[in-house]
C-alpha cells in the first residue's frame, strides 16, 4: 500500500467518524491495521496535513484536526463555488442523477433508523455525487478532502440528529428540482442550504460573528 492510498483511507475514516475531532492518531497500530511501514504512515500523515485534516504537534503525535471559524468559512466558501458549478452537469448526466436518488434514499432509510452516522456519511456522499458529475478527477479529489473537513466540523456539533434531519429535507428538494432539470431553483436551493449549514454550525460551534475565537 502506499502513502497515498493510505492517506485515502485515512480521510474515508475521518469522513465516516471512525476518529473523534482531536483524537490522537496511533501511529504503531494504525501502521499495523493498514499494513504498512511506520515510514509510508508518515508519508500518509503528511498528505493529510496538506489536506488540512490533521495536525502535528511536535513531541505529542497527529491529531485529527478541530473546526475553527476561519476552516469553517473556507469549507463553505468552496462548497458554494464547487457544488453549485457542478449542477449544470448534474442535471444533464443521467447516471448521476441515478446515483443522486440512490444516495437519498440510503440517507431517508438510515434516518428511518435513527442510524445518525449513516446519514452523515450518506448526506457528504449526496454532496460528493453533485461534484463529481462535472467530471474533473482534481475537484472530485478536493471535494473527498472538503467533505472529510465538514464531517469533523459535524462531529463537533451537539445537536447532529437535529441538523441532519432538517437538511437531508432540503436535500430532498434540490433533488426534486435537479429532476425537473430546473437549474434556476436547484442553485437557490444549494446555495440557501450551505449558506444556512454554515451559519448553523457557525453558531452552535460557539464561534463569536466578530471574532475568531477558536482560531
Amino acid at each position: 500500500m502506499t502513502a497515498e492510498i493510505a492517506a485515502d483511507s485515512l480521510t474515508l475514516k475521518i469522513f465516516n467518524g471512525h476518529f473523534e475531532p482531536g483524537a490522537r492518531l496511533a501511529e504503531v497500530a494504525l501502521a499495523e491495521e493498514l499494513g504498512i511501514s511506520r515510514n509510508t504512515l508518515r508519508e500518509a500523515f503528511r498528505l493529510l496535513a496538506h489536506a488540512g485534516l490533521v495536525e502535528h504537534l511536535p513531541n505529542r503525535g497527529v491529531f485529527v484536526l478541530k473546526t475553527t471559524a476561519s476552516l469553517l468559512r473556507d469549507i463553505y466558501s468552496f462548497r458554494r463555488t464547487v457544488e453549485i458549478g457542478a449542477l449544470p452537469a448534474l442535471i444533464r448526466n443521467e447516471d448521476s442523477l441515478q446515483k443522486l436518488r440512490s444516495v437519498y434514499a440510503d440517507q431517508q432509510k438510515a434516518i428511518r433508523e435513527a442510524n445518525w452516522m449513516v446519514v452523515g456519511s450518506a448526506n457528504g456522499r449526496f454532496h460528493q455525487t453533485i461534484v463529481d458529475a462535472a467530471g474533473s478527477p482534481t475537484l472530485s479529489e478536493a471535494m473527498q478532502a472538503i467533505n472529510a473537513r465538514s464531517r469533523i466540523a459535524f462531529l463537533e456539533y451537539s445537536d447532529t440528529p437535529g441538523l441532519h434531519s432538517r437538511f437531508s429535507k432540503v436535500n430532498g428538494q434540490i433533488l426534486t428540482v435537479v429532476e425537473r432539470r430546473d437549474l434556476k431553483e436547484a442553485v437557490t436551493l444549494l446555495d440557501s442550504y450551505l449558506v444556512e449549514a454554515h451559519n448553523e454550525l457557525f453558531i452552535g460551534l460557539g464561534f463569536d460573528k466578530d471574532a475568531n475565537r477558536r482560531d
